[in-house]
């Protein structure tokens, strides 16, 4: 008897397919795990999303980012709620394995410039998608995109390095503000200094602008280490700065993530901030209202 296990992904899930061969007889059995979250597997490693790949991010998204809403079994195109969680929009927060498809939570895919508060599959560049928000009164202001990452690399982590980019379209005469902050619970959030950015309060037209080189920092975390299983939370927080009329798009893209990295002298090196900032992210899933 030979036993061949195969693994494929079909709809935000993982199915482990086994292939027993008896004297020429083929049999097929099938288990499907959910899931959910970014896992890192392996310490030393870089973990990309960057929201364009066919093939997607398993546990993160299905396919090419579509700006088609957010489940935690999705869709070719859209986001898994396991790995992303929303606060700040008109219509509600999503929180961690919630459904929200429509609405403001799925604007869609633009490469124009746009009005509508939500979420969006926004292009700052050609064949380049990137999750993306326009802020409004209702919308954003404040408001926060999390990421789940689980550590199931068998290690413990000592220090995690993060790079991204943030792309903004400065087209109106309103300034806002984006920063990252991090957890260990999803309760109480750590600021990263040198991760903050403002969009200028003078519009300078529709064209993108891009954070080259990416913003990179490396959090020692060797004082609270992550244990084998345990969740890190990423937090892009965004709000006004001044207003006057409409709010620039903002997107985040390109995120990557590295648990134990080697050392890079180009990435800023900090510690847990003594004086962390909370908020109010909802700790059971709910479904905003759809419009």
């Amino acid at each position: 008897m030979t036993v061949v296990n195969r693994e494929i992904l079909s709809g935000g899930k993982l199915f482990l397919t086994s292939v027993i061969l008896i004297t020429g007889i083929i049999f097929f059995s099938s288990v499907s795990k959910t899931l959910g979250q970014l896992s890192v597997n392996s310490v030393a490693t870089p973990y990309n999303i960057d929201f364009d790949d066919p093939l997607g991010v398993v546990g993160v998204i299905n396919g090419q980012y579509a700006g088609t809403g957010f489940t935690p079994s999705p869709a070719v195109g859209q986001l898994n709620s396991n790995a992303w969680a929303i606060t700040g929009l008109s219509e509600g927060s999503l929180a961690f394995g919630g459904t929200a498809t429509s609405g403001d939570f799925a604007r869609g895919a633009f490469d124009v410039p746009v009005s509508t508060g939500g979420i969006y599959a926004l292009t700052p560049s050609t064949n380049n998608r990137a999750l993306g928000f326009q802020a409004t009164g209702a919308d954003m202001t404040p408001g926060s995109i999390f990421l789940k990452i689980q550590n199931n690399s068998g290690e413990q982590v000592n220090a995690i390095s993060v790079s991204y980019q943030i792309a903004f379209r400065n087209d109106q005469n309103s300034s806002t503000s984006i920063g990252l902050r991090y957890s260990f619970d999803n309760n109480t959030y750590y600021p990263l200094s040198g991760t903050n950015l403002s969009t200028p309060g003078a519009a300078t037209g529709s064209a993108w602008n891009t954070t080259i080189p990416p913003l990179s920092v490396t959090i020692d975390i060797s004082s609270t280490p992550l244990n084998i299983g345990d969740s890190f939370y990423l937090e892009w927080i965004t709000d006004d700065v001044s207003v006057s009329g409409a709010r620039d798009e903002i997107a985040v893209d390109n995120i990557t993530l590295n648990f134990n990295p080697p050392r890079d002298v180009n990435s800023q090196v900090v510690e847990p901030s003594e004086q962390p900032a909370s908020t109010s992210m909802p700790s059971t899933a709910t479904t905003p209202s759809a419009s």
